[in-house]
């Protein structure tokens, strides 16, 4: 299909609006409409507002706001698409601020999906032609499809934000061995010293630490994570750092905030005396003590640049630079 000499279109779901307003203003735009309701029976319904025939256009939205609403978040991703595709858009992106069901990106266990393939399946099916993405649970998400998925990172947004709290003795520690390539290359940027935890999961709100090494006494130490959930691993992390470790703070750096219920109180009770984090999902009034950098400049320039279709390595550096 040929495309139309006007500018892309920006749509919003309604998983998190403020993100998707404050994105096209950054891109220069307003957001088109849709409308999205439900029937008596709870089901949704959509409709595009506008003419989308020849046009390329952006649908904005996590595919999991809130704990209550992962499977309509998604859901309401997939309808507004086909609705897009049957109004004969040219091309449809899917700018998905977080990237619901992640974590099951591979079959470990007997009996079990693999729930990411899953999703992207979907979202393929109901006419989405790429992917705009942040933090990726895993890289290897973007090889289940064969179109187009950009992963960009919020860590730029959130190291500039540490380097404004003037730690003489800062050290990163990844939240388990999964977070230990993220710790290092946040070691790199920042120079400093990182490592990560060893973790053993004994369920799903209960983990314990083996060992986290390294020289860590009288450091400023900063957890990172892609995303928390219920906050216990941060916490047994915290908890570990400051009674065999003998760090001089604890703060946490985390991508996607999915703060299930009791996790605040959980992180705020616990020796982390600050939580930096970003505005992927929907956060709600946070304690004092929790810090949110946006990154809707980063998915607008993200949007720009597929859309102008230009180099988003460039982007990544000039993200890196800034840093």
């Amino acid at each position: 299909m040929n495309f139309s000499p006007e500018p892309p279109l920006l749509f919003s779901s309604t998983a998190h609006p403020a993100l998707s307003q404050e994105i096209a203003r950054l891109y220069g735009a307003v957001l088109s409409e849709c409308i999205v309701g439900r029937f008596p029976d709870g089901e949704i319904k959509a409709q595009v507002g506008v003419n989308v025939r020849g046009r390329d256009v952006y649908v904005i939205g996590p595919t999991n706001a809130t704990p209550t609403a992962a499977a309509d978040n998604l859901m309401e991703l997939c309808i507004l698409a086909d609705a897009m595709r049957r109004a004969s858009a040219a091309r449809i992106t899917a700018v998905m601020s977080y990237f619901g069901y992640g974590r099951a990106d591979r079959k470990d266990d007997s009996r079990k999906p693999i729930t990411a393939r899953l999703v992207t399946h979907l979202l393929e099916e109901s006419g989405v032609d790429r992917f705009i993405a942040i933090d990726l649970h895993s890289r290897q998400i973007q090889g289940f499809t064969d179109l187009p998925f950009d992963n960009l990172h919020a860590g730029p947004v959130l190291r500039a934000h540490i380097r404004t709290l003037g730690l003489d003795r800062l050290y990163i520690v990844g939240a388990d061995t999964g977070a230990g390539p993220m710790a290092r290359k946040w070691g790199q940027l920042l120079s400093v010293s990182s490592t990560a935890a060893d973790k053993v999961r004994k369920g799903d709100d209960d983990v314990e630490i083996r060992e986290i090494r390294g020289d860590l006494e009288g450091m400023d130490a900063v957890i990172i994570d892609d995303e928390s959930s219920t906050g216990v691993t941060a916490v047994r992390v915290a908890e570990f750092l400051k009674e065999q470790r003998n760090v001089r703070s604890v703060r946490l750096a985390v991508v996607h905030p999915k703060f299930v219920s009791g996790a605040i109180d959980r992180i705020t009770s616990s020796p982390i005396q600050h939580v930096i984090t970003s505005n992927t999902v929907p956060t709600g009034i946070l304690p004092d003590q929790f810090t949110v950098c946006s990154v809707a400049q980063l998915l607008a320039a993200g949007i720009r640049g597929t859309y102008e279709q230009s180099s988003l390595s460039d982007l990544f550096e000039e993200q890196m630079s800034a840093a």
